[in-house]
């Protein structure tokens, strides 16, 4: 009695090249997604050090604890610091493109409502809203806090307050 294969040799040869074609295929396409990802995030912290040099040559601030980005209608580098008396500050440096340059906005401590004060009062103000974050911000020359929550209509919401009062600026309510 003869047997009878039950597969063809062929058939397996070239599903065996398109495995491997699918790999390779695979391969590139998530090493082209993590250059893009690391050349993104590159340009994302580019300004940083030149910021930092900025912050501390322009302004009291001796020290830099962290620097971070706020995107409004500009662009900033917010340089967060302290100078030689311990006394903490930020520095708001706008991110230009080319020869520009524009004013640095410097407020010291003692001029702003401190981060873990404005959001004691909004928890006081909104019970029911589920806290995201805080972080500075600032719009037409004037510091904020951004303080970013979900509401009772589980709506997103960005809520500005001024850095120097505490007083409600602007606010965005996203469905």
């Amino acid at each position: 009695m003869m047997r009878i294969r039950l597969y063809l040799p062929s058939i397996e040869h070239k599903s065996g090249k398109l495995l491997l074609a699918s790999v390779i295929i695979i391969t590139l396409v998530l090493g082209y997604l993590g250059y893009l990802y690391y050349v993104i995030q590159d340009d994302k912290t580019a300004s940083f050090n030149p910021s930092k040099e900025i912050a501390q040559a322009e302004t009291s601030l001796t020290s830099v604890n962290s620097v971070s980005r706020y995107h409004g209608m500009h662009q900033y580098d917010i340089v967060a610091g302290v100078d030689d008396n311990g006394e903490k500050g930020m520095a708001f440096i706008p991110v230009t493109e080319g020869n520009e340059k524009e004013e640095v906005i410097y407020v010291t401590g003692q001029e702003i409502t401190s981060k873990e004060t404005m959001q004691r009062l909004w928890s006081d103000q909104c019970m029911s809203c589920t806290f995201i974050e805080i972080k500075p911000a600032i719009h037409q020359d004037v510091p904020l806090w951004e303080i970013t929550y979900k509401d009772e209509d589980n709506r997103y919401v960005f809520d500005y307050y001024k850095m120097e009062n505490g007083k409600r600026y602007e606010v965005f309510r996203l469905k």
